[in-house]
Parts: structure tokens; sequence; C-alpha cells
């Protein structure tokens, strides 16, 4: 028996299957969760809420039993380096260099909006870091990033 990270083989393959059996979303719209891959009674997923015939079941890939929390490093950039997807909103984003987190919401009018909250003092290294990042930022012409982003992808339509 091959053994990973102290699980055997097997039990991680069944927890890959049952984790493609349902879909990523945020925290606040999930309606299952599961105990640990460690448990002796073996891995449960089990509802939070009653789920309708047809309604997708909902669990995250960051903030599971086994996962420590990695979601408040991970954070919606590490979502789509690890999973190859955007989250929904509310995102959330970790700048851990300089002790910032970021959280953008979607408006009920559908603007976005952004709220920054630190969890020390902030220091003129990273003042400059977020500045530097909206400098390049205001700089972008958006429209000609869509444009060339897309351009190849319509020509294979």
């Amino acid at each position: 028996m091959n053994v990973l990270y102290g699980f055997s083989s097997i039990r991680l393959f069944v927890y890959h299957i049952l984790q493609d059996m349902h879909n990523h979303d945020i925290r606040e719209r999930l309606n299952v969760e599961t105990n640990s891959l460690r448990s002796p009674e073996g891995l449960m997923v089990t509802s939070t809420k009653t789920i309708q015939a047809g309604e997708e079941i909902l669990y995250t890939y960051n903030y599971c039993a086994d996962c420590f929390d990695m979601g408040d490093l991970w954070g919606t950039p590490g979502m789509y380096r690890d999973f190859g997807f955007l989250e929904g909103y509310p995102q959330y984003w970790p700048f851990l260099d300089q002790k910032v987190y970021a959280t953008i919401e979607q408006l009920s009018n559908g603007t976005l909006q952004a709220r920054f909250e630190t969890y020390s003092e902030l220091n003129v290294k990273s003042l400059a870091f977020f500045e530097t990042q909206l400098v390049r930022l205001e700089a972008i012409d958006i429209e000609s990033e869509i444009q060339s982003l897309t351009s190849s992808f319509w020509r294979f339509t």
C-alpha cells in the first residue's frame, strides 16, 4: 500500500472522487461539510441544510476539515493558481507580505466594493507596494487588454 501524507492512496482516491461530485463555492453558500480523512469512521459528507432535487452540492476546497483554514492563506488567487477557477463574490485576496487582506464584494446594483483590513501597522515598504500597484493598474487600457486576450479565442470559434 502506498501512503501519502499519512493517508492510504485508496482513501485519497475516494476523497478526490467525492470532490468531483460537488462544486466549490465560498463558505457563505455551502450546503455540505465533511469530517476529517483521519476519522476512524471514514470520510462522511453531511448536508448542512435541506438540498432540493437538482440543487448543486456546494463544498469548499480551501476550508475543508483537513485544510487547516488554508483559505486564509490561499484566498481567491490561490484557488485560481491551484484549481484553475475564480470564486464568486465575495472574494478574499490576501497580501501576506504586506499583512493586508482585501475582500471584494458585489453590491446589489452590480458594482464591486473592496474592503481592506490589516493585521499590523502598515510600513513604508507595504505602502510603496500598493502605490506601485495602483499606478500600474491605472495605466492599463482595459479595452485593449480585453481585445488582446480574446482576439485569438474568437479565431477558433
